[in-house]
């Protein structure tokens, strides 16, 4: 069970995640989180699992409209969620904040006055207002009293334990009706690659907290947890979702051993064991793990980034329009040429590109690198999870994700985190130059 402390007696008491002493936007935060990836998708939570000889996909005319107006329930939802933090938040100081962000201000005028040229001016300012939401929750996680890395980690871990809950319904209603696990891609909603991210991003936060006691927990649980978020990460048969958690993993062990020959006895013996494991397991699984008849061209993603690169956006230095490349039209021509209707461009630098071109793609390089130079402020199993948070984000975007896409759990992770991290960089800075004054 897990257990938290009791401010006002000093004992330790029995409970359960969703009492974590949480401030009023950690909760709404978490209300955003679960309409975003829970709430949303109730819908499909019964949703047949595609065997993995059927897997294909088409524009339909439901896909179109969804595409032109967007999901109803989120938009309103997460409109009505932003009101409640603008009324109950202190917007005043999440503005200062933003104005010290001076990298992430720049990007973020830029993104705004593609609305000037978009091709597709309703999506692109949905997705605009969709992506100021994310910001602002962003930003205001960083000026509520009391408000903490350490809680703002507790309300992330709060959502995988909500998520992991229905992932282990989903879980027991699969083997109820004889799913042929390796055969059919598990999902909770109808979406593999997602549930893959998600649970990918617990394992690393599942480590963190157990590792620095921010939650604690009976060892059983613990170890629970961690096998069942890892088997949920092998039965989606997202290569992606592996090989994130496979690479990410090792940096955290190579991190937590300091000796060069022990670094290097490790890795071998992990490359061995993963070689024994394959070795070992049936055909069956082997062959849905690796798919190898789609390596050559990952899935179609090959062909599908050639296209893009050949037939982007007209203008290369601007794009497309935040979000407006991804247009029922443009999709239909990817779907008429390449033969299936690709949502997105299945690379998260690809997907900045053809939507906000090469300066938009310049800004989240940048972006990228001083998240990772700004976690130098943090020490400890806190940097080296930051770090593994960077490494997965962008293994996860080389072959899925966008650096643009809000309905992205992995995307909301990253940029809420590097404001956390960034605000933590200025205000250390600012730190040492009054130091510097005062002792000058």
């Amino acid at each position: 069970m897990i257990k938290g402390k009791n401010n006002n007696t000093g004992k330790e008491e029995k409970n359960i995640f969703l009492r974590f002493n949480f401030e009023r936007i950690h909760k709404l935060s978490l209300l955003l989180l679960l309409v975003f990836f829970i709430f949303s998708n109730f819908d499909r939570y019964n949703v047949k699992p595609v065997h993995l000889g059927e897997e294909s996909a088409s524009l339909t005319q439901e896909a179109e409209i969804t595409i032109q107006s967007g999901n109803l329930f989120i938009q309103i939802s997460s409109i009505i969620i932003f009101v409640l933090a603008l009324l109950l938040c202190e917007t005043k100081f999440i503005l200062k904040k933003l104005y010290s962000q001076r990298l992430f201000l720049c990007y973020f005028t830029f993104i705004a006055l593609s609305l000037l040229y978009s091709i597709n001016f309703n999506l692109t300012f949905r997705r605009l207002i969709l992506f100021g939401i994310v910001v602002y929750f962003g930003l205001a996680l960083l000026v509520e009293k009391d408000s903490t890395l350490e809680k703002f980690i507790k309300m992330f871990y709060s959502f995988i334990l909500i998520y992991a809950f229905f992932a282990f319904m989903a879980f027991c209603r699969s083997i109820i009706l004889g799913q042929i696990f390796f055969m059919y891609r598990f999902s909770v909603f109808g979406q593999p690659h997602r549930d893959a991210e998600i649970f990918g991003l617990g394992l690393l936060l599942h480590w963190l907290v157990n590792k620095e006691k921010i939650v604690i927990m009976d060892k059983i649980l613990q170890l629970v947890l961690f096998m069942f978020m890892l088997l949920i990460v092998i039965i989606t048969l997202s290569r992606t979702g592996l090989l994130c958690v496979l690479i990410s993993g090792i940096y955290i062990l190579n991190s937590q051993i300091k000796k060069i020959s022990k670094k290097f006895l490790c890795l071998v013996s992990m490359i061995f064991l993963i070689y024994l494991t394959f070795l070992f397991l049936p055909n069956y699984v082997v062959e849905g793990l690796i798919r190898i008849e789609t390596i050559i061209s990952l899935a179609g993603r090959i062909n599908l980034w050639e296209y893009l690169i050949e037939y982007g956006p007209t203008n290369p230095y601007f794009g497309a329009g935040f979000g407006a490349y991804w247009n029922a039209d443009n999709i239909y021509l990817v779907e008429l040429v390449e033969g299936w209707a690709a949502p997105g461009a299945h690379n998260g630098f690809l997907d900045v590109f053809v939507n906000t071109g090469l300066i938009g793609l310049i800004f989240i390089l940048v972006i990228l690198a001083n998240l990772w130079i700004s976690t130098n402020c943090y020490y400890g199993n806190i940097r080296t999870f930051l770090r593994a948070i960077v490494i997965f984000v962008i293994i996860q975007n080389l072959a899925q994700g966008s650096f643009q896409s809000p309905r992205m759990f992995v995307e909301i992770v990253f940029w809420w985190i590097y404001f956390q991290v960034v605000s933590r960089k200025i205000q250390y800075q600012y730190n040492a130059r009054n130091s510097l004054a005062l002792n000058g």
